[in-house]
């Protein structure tokens, strides 16, 4: 992580600390309106490091490559999607009439 990335993550903490204040302060009937006009500026700081320094793009994590299953070079022998361990014929059916039958 930049030196830009985290001085826009500290200054939208402030923000939003500020803005958490300034409700306080008016919860407390004591409306400091400084904190108001200080939480926007931030606001605005951080947002135009966001836009003009984005974050970096996150590597993938190399750490499981070898557990990780590749596949077959030669594909399966019925196909790309037929079923494993049905037969040709009955794709798609159970049992050996394909289905109950209705009495």
């Amino acid at each position: 992580m930049d030196l830009a990335n985290r001085v826009r993550t500290f200054l939208l903490v402030m923000a939003f600390a500020l803005f958490g204040l300034f409700v306080l302060s008016i919860i407390a009937r004591d409306v400091k309106l400084i904190l108001l006009v200080v939480g926007l500026i931030l606001t605005a700081a951080g947002g135009f490091l966001h836009f003009r320094f984005p974050a970096p793009q996150k590597q993938q994590p190399e750490r499981f490559r070898l557990l990780k299953k590749k596949p077959p070079k030669g594909g399966s022998p019925n196909g790309p999607g037929a079923p494993v361990n049905q037969p040709g014929g009955h794709k798609g059916r159970s049992g050996k009439t394909g289905g109950r039958s209705r009495k």
